[in-house]
C-alpha cells in the first residue's frame, strides 16, 4: 500500500522493491491504479483463480495503510460499502460484489469489472450527446436510482465518469459507490457530510442535506 513501484503483469509473487505479496488470498493481482478517494485506492486487477484470468476491480482501505488517527471509523466506513455493494449488486446494472476480505491488516473488496467506456469518454469522442441520447440515458437509469433509494442509499457522486456503457450488451452500468450514504429508517435524510463533485453536486448535497433525488 505505501509502494509507489508499478506491479504489472510480470508474474511475480513479491513486489521486487519492498517484498510485499503482489497476490491477494493466493488469487487477486493488482494490475493499474485507476483512482484514489476518501476510502481508498482503486485497482484493475484481475483472478488468477479462474483459467480466463478475467478483470476485477479491486479497492484498497486506505485506513490501516496510512495509519489514519480514526482507525475503526475508516475501516467501519469501507465495511459498510461493502456491505452496501453486495446487497446493491443484485441490480443487473450494478456491479457485483465478488469478494471482501482482511489481508496484511488491510481490507479489501473486490467487484466486478464492467468492461466498457464511461459518458465522460462518449462525450469527449463523440461529441455532445442528442436529446434523444438523453432520454434513453435517463429512462435506463432512473429505475437504477429508484432500486438504490428503495434500500435506502443515496450514491451523492452520479456524474458523466461514473456511469459505463458496456460495450457487449450497450447496457449502461452505475459505479462507484465511494461516496454513497447509507440513511437511517429514523432519521432518513439527517446532516451528513459534505462530499461529491463540485461540478455536478446538487445545492442541498454541497450543504450536506442529499437527498433521494
Amino acid at each position: 500500500p505505501c509502494c509507489s513501484t508499478k506491479k504489472g503483469m510480470d508474474g511475480n509473487k513479491f513486489c521486487q522493491k519492498c517484498g510485499s505479496k503482489l497476490l491477494l488470498t493466493e488469487r487477486y493481482r493488482a494490475l493499474d491504479i485507476l483512482g484514489r478517494g476518501e476510502l481508498g485506492i482503486t485497482f484493475l486487477g484481475i483472478d488468477e483463480f479462474k483459467p480466463s484470468h478475467p478483470y476485477c476491480i479491486i479497492k484498497q482501505s486506505l485506513s490501516q495503510a496510512q495509519g489514519t488517527v480514526d482507525l475503526q471509523h475508516g475501516v467501519e466506513k469501507f465495511t459498510q460499502q461493502a456491505i452496501q455493494l453486495e446487497e446493491l449488486g443484485k441490480h443487473p446494472q450494478i456491479p457485483g460484489l465478488l469478494a471482501f476480505f482482511c489481508a496484511h491488516n488491510i481490507h479489501y473488496l473486490i467487484q466486478e469489472f464492467i468492461d466498457g467506456k464511461n459518458l465522460l469518454q462518449d462525450v469527449q469522442e463523440n461529441g455532445v450527446l442528442k436529446e434523444s441520447d438523453i432520454w434513453e440515458i435517463l429512462k435506463s437509469l432512473l429505475p437504477v436510482l429508484e432500486f438504490v433509494h428503495q434500500h435506502r442509499v443515496i450514491h451523492r457522486d452520479i456524474k458523466p465518469l461514473n456511469i459505463i456503457r458496456q460495450r457487449e450488451t450497450n447496457k449502461l452500468f452505475l459505479v462507484d459507490f465511494g461516496a454513497a450514504k447509507v440513511t437511517s429508517k429514523h432519521n432518513p435524510l439527517k446532516k451528513g457530510t459534505v462530499i461529491g463533485s463540485p461540478e455536478y453536486t446538487a445545492p442541498e448535497q454541497a450543504k450536506g442535506e442529499a437527498t433521494y433525488a
